[in-house]
């Protein structure tokens, strides 16, 4: 449970953190990696006191989240617009530069926040219950089987 629990966490975070607040960055790419950075804050503000960071690495992302979401697919749609093969391929190996930079420099404090909430009881139940909670929306909103096979299943009635 502890470890699938931590997938779940990481999954979470990276959807999360792709939604970004504006602050005049001009690509989406790097609108989004600026909401990995900030979330980083939260957690290494918020390593001796798990519990509550873990209510405000929620809220940053309850509150952030659409416009992360928004910059995603942003980013998604300014690669796909690009008519040639290698520009394109070069616009989408930059946007990866820059969305895993901040995750990469914040690898450290991910993993001290995650020590810090595994050890702190209570910050570990709340962790678990918006993790639990947002397991069983996708749950809902996909079906059981989740995202894949019903995408499958669509791609099937497609065709």
């Amino acid at each position: 449970m502890r470890k699938a629990f931590w997938i779940v966490l990481l999954i979470l975070v990276v959807v999360f953190v792709w939604w970004y607040r504006k602050d005049g960055n001009d690509t989406p790419d790097k609108k989004l990696s600026s909401h990995f950075a900030a979330l980083c804050d939260v957690m290494r503000d918020n390593v001796d006191s798990p519990s509550t960071g873990v209510d405000r690495v929620f809220g940053y992302l309850g509150e952030n989240s659409p416009a992360m979401l928004e910059q995603f697919g942003a980013t998604l749609v300014t690669i796909e617009r690009i008519a040639d093969d290698n520009a394109h391929d070069r616009r989408a190996e930059e946007a990866a530069r820059r969305i895993r930079a901040p995750l990469i420099a914040c690898q450290g404090t991910f993993e001290r926040f995650i020590s810090a909430v595994e050890d702190d009881p209570a910050a570990l139940r709340k962790a678990q219950r918006g993790l639990e909670r947002f397991d069983r929306t996708l749950q809902i909103l996909f079906g059981s089987k989740g995202l894949e096979a019903n995408l499958d299943q669509i791609l099937e009635t497609l065709e």
